[in-house]
């Protein structure tokens, strides 16, 4: 396929934001304009390709299905009402102290937050090069570049974090951190984000593997996957990354599976329809689960007004506990993870129209939860522990549900190739993998993370 100069400059300009999308979202800690130079490369692409905005808005061959440009519009409109909105303030007194302990503490998730107007234009410059990146996947050859990006990421990331667990390696000069090595030394910041990253970079590195009769560089190439496989599973093995783990482990299986001759009553659709189904009915259990969880605590919400009025009290009482403990922490009898997805619920319940805008998670949730983990434990402050959960908390429901019908429809059209050769099915398999780790953890609250997760998604709705 000939392309024009423009095309391969746009192509070049994507890949490179690709390949430095962890590092310079990294360096954030010390240096805020590395998320500006993304910011940059997004906002250069869209210029060298605005023929793909045109087709998509007027229905004319457009990259992606024409109805995908209403949720993108969408959520650039909210993004500029926020713009002209202040954040919310603190709902809780005890949230802005532990807010400031962690700041204090150089908290490597706390360092790598982007202040409000970088954070906004970041956003918008994702969502306007979705069509973009769209419109760049339908060649194959761009596929299997964005897959050895990945793949090299993963494996420099699991190097590195490796080296700094076992031999001492100093950490990067942005990762200067009282915070233990073992599970921020990584250029994500949180241990979610990097084992996350090299789940995907290893699903990314199997299909590279040559179709080639030469066996002696095929079984090489072999070699080189599974050290790299081995080299991850060794970086990550300790909780709470162990679960992203074990997602690899079974998406890895599940790639494997593919190459073999498949029964002919399971065909391409059937695959479709049952990794669809599957993220919908684990997503749906949760919710279930959370319900549960929560009726059996004894945690007694009794909604926002009742929560407002009692804050001041509440406040207090964590106050008293979190000062017999060093890191502030109160334990809850409850499990976490339901807990703040309950929250979470109810934040996206009480904004059905337009939430309060990115970031307004930790200054509001604690209106919506009375557990004492929930709201003294860092990464439950910071996130809710389920990506779609936060979007929709922090959006607003409409907003939020309109934006994730765009992942669940690149989810749906990339396995709707799982018939088209073996790096379609990495491809599918990512994006399977990235969705499910977003509902245990926050890999796309990182700025980093958000990037590939652009990518992801524009490769799942390419049209080709």
């Amino acid at each position: 396929m000939n392309r024009s100069k423009r095309e391969q400059a746009r192509d070049n300009t994507l890949l490179l934001g690709l390949a430095l999308a962890p590092w310079l979202a990294g360096s954030t800690a010390v240096w805020k304009g590395g998320v500006w130079l993304l910011t940059a490369l997004l906002i250069a692409a869209v210029l060298l390709d605005l023929k793909t905005w045109k087709e998509l808005l007027i229905g004319e061959r457009p990259a992606m299905a024409s109805w995908t440009k209403w949720p993108i519009l969408a959520g650039l409109a909210c993004l500029l009402w926020w713009f002209t909105q202040p954040l919310p303030d603190f709902a809780s007194q005890f949230t802005e102290n532990q807010i400031a302990l962690l700041s204090s503490r150089e908290h490597p998730i706390i360092l790598q937050a982007l202040p409000k107007t970088q954070h906004l234009v970041f956003l918008a410059s994702l969502l306007l090069a979705l069509p973009v990146v769209a419109r760049a996947a339908r060649p194959k050859r761009f596929l299997k570049y964005s897959a050895a990006i990945l793949a090299a990421n993963g494996f420099i990331i699991s190097a590195y974090t490796l080296a700094s667990a076992k031999l001492g390696a100093p950490p990067l000069p942005w990762i200067g951190t009282p915070e233990s090595i073992s599970r921020y030394s990584s250029p994500f910041f949180a241990y979610s984000g990097a084992a996350t990253a090299v789940m995907i970079s290893l699903i990314a590195l199997w299909p590279l593997v040559p179709k080639t009769p030469n066996k002696k560089r095929r079984y090489k190439t072999i070699a080189l996957c599974i050290g790299a496989t081995l080299l991850a599973f060794a970086a990550f093995r300790h909780w709470p990354s162990s679960s992203v783990l074990v997602f690899t482990a079974c998406l890895l299986l599940i790639y494997l599976l593919l190459q073999l001759p498949r029964p002919h009553f399971i065909t391409g659709r059937w695959l479709q329809i049952g990794a669809t189904g599957a993220i919908l009915t684990i997503a749906l259990s949760q919710f279930v689960i959370a319900h549960q969880v929560e009726k059996e605590s004894g945690q007694n919400w009794r909604g926002v007004e009742a929560t407002q009025l009692a804050m001041p009290a509440r406040d207090k009482q964590l106050e008293s506990q979190a000062s017999t403990r060093g890191d502030r922490l109160i334990p809850s009898e409850s499990a976490n993870r339901p807990m703040v997805w309950m929250a979470g619920l109810r934040m996206s319940q009480n904004h059905p129209l337009i939430g309060e805008g990115p970031g307004s998670w930790t200054r509001t949730a604690a209106l919506y939860s009375n557990d004492t983990l929930v709201n003294s434990f860092a990464t439950c402050i910071l996130f809710s522990h389920h990506d779609a959960l936060q979007m929709t908390a922090e959006w607003g429901l409409l907003p939020g549900l309109a934006l994730l019908s765009l992942w669940i429809a690149a989810l749906w059209k990339q396995w709707g190739r799982i018939d088209n050769g073996r790096l379609e099915q990495a491809w599918a398999l990512i994006i399977l993998g990235l969705t499910l780790s977003s509902f245990m953890h926050w890999p796309l609250q990182i700025p980093g993370m958000q990037f590939w997760g652009l990518f992801i998604a524009g490769i799942g709705l390419s049209k080709r």
